[in-house]
């Protein structure tokens, strides 16, 4: 996942599976109310956080934004920036955040 001015994104990658038609994107077209949780966990648990974003998702095949969140991922993730990433991409227009920290 990768964010740009509170814009989340996440790459559909081709991972070995029995199908192209992958099912989370199948969940998306059926119904696009969606919810990610990021989280991080660590042995002193003064550092846990947790936050979820709530939202509507869209599958991004092709088109400026789309290249703009293939752009993003290559930027944050090495990896990604000798692959051709022709797989979807999935914006979330997020309508809610919540969070936890165990910190102030």
């Amino acid at each position: 996942m990768v964010r740009v001015r509170w814009q989340p994104w996440i790459r559909t990658d081709r991972k070995p599976k029995r199908s192209s038609d992958l099912q989370r994107l199948r969940n998306i077209r059926r119904d696009p109310r969606v919810g990610v949780l990021v989280d991080t966990y660590s042995d002193d648990w003064s550092h846990l956080w947790w936050v979820r974003m709530d939202g509507t998702a869209r599958i991004l095949t092709d088109g400026d934004e789309r290249v703009r969140a293939v752009n993003a991922l290559r930027g944050k993730f090495p990896q990604y920036r000798e692959q051709p990433l022709a797989d979807a991409v999935v914006a979330i227009d997020v309508e809610e955040w919540v969070g936890w920290s165990a910190s102030p």
